[in-house]
C-alpha cells in the first residue's frame, strides 16, 4: 500500500503551518510549500496559495492553477483550509477548488470548538459573542460585519449554499455549512466525507479528519522529536487582532520586551540590546495613533508591513536569531519572501495552533514558529523561550 499523501490548500502561510503542524505532531512527515515541489516525499503537503489578499476572481484562478500542479502529486486526500472567522475569498476559493477536483459537495466547517469558535443556528460565535460584535468586525482588510454564515459567505456562487443544524444530514451536493459546537459534531460530519465531497474549514475539522484518514491507512510511524536551537528569540507581530487581544501584556508578563513600531528603523538597536539582556524581544506594528490611522488607510497592507519586515530582517542578521515567532499570515509571507524561503520541513512540536518550520533551502537558519494572529501564543511557547521543557 503506498504511503499516505494529503494536500492542504491554505490561503496564507500561517494557516498552512498550523495544519501541517497538526500532522507533524501525529508523527507524519509534513512540509509547507509556497511553490509546489514535485520531488517531496512528505505524507502531508500544506500549500500556501497566497490568495487571501487577491480579488475573488484572481484567487479562484490561482487556486485552479495551484491544483493543476499539486494534482500531479496524486494526493489521496485533500483539504481546503480557510480562515476560521471567514476572512478572505472563502466562497470563491472553495468553489474553484471543488470544481477543479470534480466534487459535487463542499462540507465546510470553519468553526473551532476547541478555541470557543462555534456555529449555532447558522450564526458564528467567538466565545459566545456574535462574530459581528467582535474585534473581527473592524479587521482592516476583511471586516466581518455579519454573524450569519450564509450572508457572510455572500450571495454569488455556483454551488447552492445551505446552513444546516446539528441533527440534519448533509445533502448530497452544494456548499454545506453545518452547525458545530462540539467535538462530537465534528466527528459526525467527518463520517459524511466521501469521494464526492471536498472537506474544508479550520484546524479542528482537519484534525478530526486526519485521525480518521490515518486509521484507514498504514502509515510508518516516525520518531516524534522536539529540538530547538539555543539562542536569541525574535517575535514579529503584524496582526491587529493579536494586538487588540493583549499580546503586549502577554509578552511582557513573560519577560519579553515589546517594541511597538511606526518608525522601527530607529529602534533596531533597542531590540538588539534587549536580546543581549534577556534573550527575547518582540517587535510589533502596535496601535497607531489618529494621524497614523489616516496615513494607513491610504496604504496597501504590504506597505504597512514593510518597516516591520525591514526591522525583522536586520535583527535576524545582526542578532544571531535562532527562533522566530510570527503572528499573522501576511506577516509570515512577507518575511519569508524577504528571506527567499519558499519550502519548509515541519518540525513536530506539541504547540496547539502553531506550526514549527525549518526552511529547506539553506543549512543555517532559525526555526520559524508561525500562527494565525487571531489566537494567542500557547503557554508552552513562553516555556520554550525560557528554556523550560515542553511537555508532550
Amino acid at each position: 500500500m503506498p504511503p499516505l499523501k494529503i494536500c492542504i490548500f491554505a490561503d496564507d502561510l500561517s494557516g498552512a503551518a498550523e495544519l501541517a503542524g497538526i500532522a507533524a505532531s501525529r508523527g507524519l512527515k509534513a512540509e509547507v510549500q509556497v511553490t509546489v515541489a514535485r520531488n517531496s516525499a512528505a505524507d502531508v503537503i500544506a500549500i500556501d496559495t497566497q490568495t487571501r489578499s487577491l480579488s475573488p476572481e484572481a484567487a479562484a484562478a490561482k487556486i485552479r492553477s495551484v491544483y493543476e500542479k499539486a494534482g500531479r502529486l496524486r494526493p489521496e486526500f485533500m483539504y481546503k483550509k480557510t480562515d476560521s472567522v471567514l476572512r478572505g475569498n472563502v466562497r470563491a476559493e472553495l468553489e474553484a477548488l471543488a470544481q477543479a477536483v470534480g466534487r459535487e459537495r463542499i462540507l465546510f466547517i470553519p468553526a473551532n470548538p476547541s478555541k470557543d469558535r462555534c456555529i449555532r443556528d447558522g450564526r458564528y460565535f467567538v466565545s459566545d459573542c456574535p462574530l459581528d460584535q467582535t474585534v473581527f468586525a473592524s479587521d482592516p482588510d476583511h471586516p466581518q460585519r455579519c454573524a450569519d454564515v450564509v450572508q457572510a459567505l455572500g450571495q454569488v456562487g455556483s454551488f447552492a449554499l445551505r446552513s444546516i443544524r446539528v441533527h440534519e444530514t448533509s445533502p448530497p451536493n452544494g456548499l454545506i455549512v453545518p452547525d458545530a459546537y462540539s467535538q462530537r459534531d465534528l466527528n459526525r460530519r467527518a463520517g459524511e466525507v466521501d469521494g464526492q465531497t471536498l472537506a474544508a474549514g479550520a484546524a479542528d475539522f482537519f484534525a478530526t479528519l486526519l485521525d480518521r484518514w490515518w486509521k484507514q491507512r498504514t502509515v510508518p510511524q516516525r520518531p516524534h522529536t522536539q529540538t530547538t536551537s539555543p539562542g536569541p528569540a525574535l517575535f514579529v507581530c503584524g496582526s491587529p487582532a493579536a494586538w487588540h487581544h493583549g499580546i503586549q501584556q502577554q509578552a511582557e508578563s513573560h519577560g519579553v520586551t515589546v517594541l511597538s513600531l511606526r518608525a522601527m528603523d530607529r529602534r533596531v538597536h533597542e531590540a538588539l540590546a534587549s536580546l543581549r539582556a534577556s534573550g527575547a524581544v518582540m517587535i510589533a506594528l502596535g496601535q497607531p495613533d489618529r494621524q497614523d490611522q489616516e496615513t494607513a488607510s491610504s496604504l496597501q497592507p504590504a506597505a504597512l508591513l514593510e518597516p516591520l519586515i525591514d526591522a525583522a530582517v536586520k535583527i535576524m542578521r545582526q542578532g544571531d536569531i535562532r527562533q522566530v515567532f510570527i503572528e499573522g499570515g501576511a506577516t509570515a509571507t512577507a518575511l519569508m519572501e524577504r528571506m527567499n524561503w519558499y519550502r519548509f520541513e515541519v518540525i513536530p512540536f506539541d504547540l496547539l495552533g502553531v506550526g514549527c518550520l525549518k526552511p529547506i533551502q539553506t543549512d543555517e537558519t532559525p526555526l520559524v514558529f508561525a500562527k494565525p494572529g487571531s489566537y494567542p501564543w500557547p503557554e508552552s511557547v513562553w516555556k520554550l523561550i525560557s528554556k523550560q521543557e515542553i511537555v508532550s
